[in-house]
């Protein structure tokens, strides 16, 4: 005899943590996207479609992001094969372990607003976007500390006699005095972004990390939206977890 299909009543409540995209603006501006992983679509999904949905038990934004969560009746996520010879660790998805809090800016935003926002934030880089929340580039510390020294340099030219200055300024061309002024994330921005999708394995973050020499990876969604970051350090603490302690002693 067939057992009774299962209802949503049937399935023990699941909280799954919900991720917050800040994205930073020109005057200060941001949007704020809220977004959950959903088990029945397979992606990720802004928070205020979980709200009409009848699995939904309720959703919880905390101002501080720590306990935000989306808690609904469903199927738990389907089980991944065990790897033959592999971490089983290193087999979960990178959405298991990505900043949950990601902080990215617009294309336009100033220069020195970029600073300001790796300041304040404690961050070394972040994403660039574009209006629909798609990676186009990325921007870190050693980007700022580069255009810095162009800056520099460009002062260090006023010094020099007028015939040598010249000639530097031709291999300078469309070069401007106050051109540092008026640049923006995007004249700046390091543009072949290299992103994951946020159901890819951690094996394949870390994989992708080593091959692009690069220390982070902007996790988007299905169609294409930033929705966490990974970075090397977050895989080493991710490693770290999975690793088995140190034996105890004996007697």
């Amino acid at each position: 005899m067939d057992s009774p299909a299962k209802t949503d009543a049937d399935f023990p409540p699941i909280a799954t943590q919900v991720h917050e995209q800040r994205i930073v603006g020109p005057a200060g501006a941001e949007d704020v996207h809220y977004t959950a992983w959903c088990t029945l679509k397979g992606q990720s999904v802004p928070v205020s479609s979980c709200v009409p949905c009848t699995q939904r038990e309720r959703v919880t934004i905390d101002p501080t992001g720590r306990r935000s969560e989306v808690v609904c009746r469903m199927p738990p996520p389907a089980a991944r094969p065990e790897p033959e010879g592999g971490a089983p660790w290193m087999q979960a998805p990178v959405s298991e372990l990505m900043t949950g809090r990601v902080i990215s800016v617009r294309t336009t935003l100033p220069v020195r607003a970029v600073l300001m926002v790796l300041v304040e934030h404690g961050i070394s880089g972040v994403p660039v976007v574009d209006a629909a929340g798609r990676p186009v580039g990325m921007v870190s510390i050693t980007d700022l500390l580069r255009e810095q020294y162009d800056q520099i340099e460009d002062e260090e030219d006023e010094l020099l006699p007028y015939f040598a200055r010249g000639a530097v300024q031709r291999h300078r061309a469309g070069a401007r005095p106050d051109a540092h002024l008026h640049l923006t994330a995007e004249d700046i921005m390091t543009p072949s972004v290299f992103s994951i999708r946020e159901d890819a394995r951690v094996c394949d973050a870390a994989r992708e990390m080593a091959k692009r020499r690069v220390h982070r990876l902007p996790v988007v969604s299905r169609s294409g939206a930033v929705v966490g970051v990974v970075s090397a350090l977050d895989v080493t603490r991710w490693m770290a977890a999975g690793l088995p302690g140190p034996a105890e002693e004996g007697p």
